[in-house]
């Protein structure tokens, strides 16, 4: 059985047209109605309608995941720092060294904290921590603490091995967690797979943990059977790993008071 997710919907100011896009086809409806004022014939015409078809192209045709016109920062920022060189980035910070206070009264030294430094690209964000059932956990602040994301791990289950409504049940449930999530502060919740080969190790601990304690752990035709059974597929198995990311906007639960932030 195979399912597939629908694509991505993307918001707009117009739609599902972002900014860059409608500024591009203002733009080239603008070229297009210059062309016609300026030489109002048939040649024209073409000329105006070849220059709307290509801005139309550059807005909305995709090329790989992205249209030209996401394209066009992306590679003009990657231009800029090719021409000026700064394609590598070495934090000052290692080499600055760190600062120590010596305390008197205790007779021992105490080691400032560095400021970080990260590179333009990560300008503005930074790691929190937040108190979570007891415990701390990371968070990550982008945009002025405007955007704040937790990732967690999940466990992964045999999902392919259960029955049809096994897994009907678990997609709905899935669904349910969606549909939740709309009109809430959560502004984005995406999963990440990540998948590599398995190292065997979880099984020989089992088995030395669990077996009988009368029984070797080598020497056995049944202990040494097992563990080439383990040797075997350990090459071909593999480990999946399940990554939630929740994001939140600060925004919307500073709306609804200062013990909603807390809460969030």
């Amino acid at each position: 059985m195979t399912y597939r997710f629908g694509p991505l919907e993307r918001r707009g100011i117009l739609g599902t047209l972002r900014a860059g896009q409608a500024a591009t086809l203002a733009a080239g409806a603008l070229l297009a109605v210059a062309v016609l004022d300026q030489a109002p014939t048939a040649a024209g015409a073409l000329i105006a309608t070849l220059l709307f078809v290509g801005t139309v192209a550059l807005a909305l045709a995709p090329l790989g995941s992205r249209s030209v016109q996401e394209w066009a920062p992306i590679v003009c920022s990657f231009a800029a720092r090719l021409l000026g060189g700064q394609t590598r980035f070495r934090s000052p910070v290692p080499s600055r060294g760190i600062h120590a206070h010596a305390l008197a009264s205790r007779e021992r030294t105490v080691l400032g904290r560095a400021a970080a430094e990260p590179p333009p690209s990560l300008a503005g964000v930074r790691i929190l921590d937040a108190d979570y059932h007891e415990r701390s956990v990371g968070i990550l602040s982008e945009r002025s603490g405007r955007r704040l994301t937790a990732v967690l791990a999940c466990r992964v289950v045999a999902f392919s091995l259960l029955d049809a409504e096994a897994q009907e049940r678990r997609l709905a449930r899935w669904g349910l967690v969606l549909s939740g999530a709309a009109s809430t502060p959560i502004r984005r919740i995406q999963w990440v797979e990540r998948t590599a080969p398995a190292q065997g190790d979880e099984l020989a601990r089992w088995l030395h943990a669990e077996r009988d304690p009368a029984i070797p752990l080598r020497g056995t035709p049944m202990i040494e059977s097992y563990l080439e059974l383990i040797g075997a597929t350990a090459r071909v198995t593999q480990e999946h790993e399940i990554l939630v990311a929740v994001q939140v906007d600060a925004h919307r639960v500073r709306d609804r008071g200062e013990h909603a932030v807390k809460s969030a």
